[in-house]
C-alpha cells in the first residue's frame, strides 16, 4: 500500500523520514552518533490536537560550553601564569573557543516542532519543520490530523 503522505526532516543531530498510511504513521530515522529507529504509531491512539514549540539544538548549548570554558581557562592562564601566544596550550585553547563558537553559529536558529501525544496524554511524537522538505510540513501535519480523526471515527 502506498502512503497517503511523505515528509522528511534533517537537522544537525537527527534525520527522520515519515510515511503516513490510513491507520498508522511509520517513522524511520537516526540520531547522530547515537541510534537508528524504525517505529510505527497507530493513528487510533494518537491525539489529533498538537502543541507547537520552538527549541534550539542541544549542540548549541554544548558549543557554548566548549567556547566558554576554554576562554575562562585561557584568561586564567594568561593573567596568572603569564603564558604567551607561542605556548601550545594557548593555541589549543583558541582552537577550542573557535570550535565552540562555530558550533553555536551553526545551531543558533530555533527549530519549530509539532508535538503529538497519545490518548493518555503521553508525548509520543515530535515532528520538526527543518530540512529540504520544510515547505511540505504544514500539509503533512494537516494530513496527520485528518487521518487521525478518521481513524478514531472508525
Amino acid at each position: 500500500m502506498d502512503p497517503l503522505s511523505i515528509y522528511s526532516e534533517r537537522s544537525f543531530s537527527r534525520a527522520c523520514h515519515y510515511e503516513l498510511y490510513p491507520d498508522r504513521l511509520r517513522i524511520k530515522g537516526k540520531v547522530f552518533l547515537q541510534n537508528e529507529f524504525d517505529v510505527t504509531i497507530g493513528l487510533k491512539d494518537l491525539n489529533p490536537d498538537y502543541q507547537k514549540l520552538k527549541a534550539r539544538e542541544k549542540s548549541f548549548w554544548a558549543g557554548l560550553w566548549v567556547a566558554l570554558v576554554p576562554a575562562i581557562l585561557l584568561e586564567i592562564l594568561v593573567s596568572v601564569f603569564h603564558i604567551t601566544f607561542v605556548n601550545p596550550v594557548f593555541g589549543l585553547m583558541i582552537c577550542l573557543v573557535v570550535t565552540g563558537l562555530l558550533l553555536c553559529a551553526v545551531t543558533v536558529k530555533k527549530v519549530e516542532y509539532y508535538r503529538f501525544t497519545n490518548s493518555s496524554g503521553i508525548h509520543v511524537l515530535d515532528i520538526a519543520r527543518v530540512g529540504k522538505d520544510k515547505q511540505k510540513f504544514d500539509g503533512f501535519i494537516i494530513c496527520i490530523v485528518d487521518s487521525t480523526r478518521k481513524a478514531k471515527a472508525i
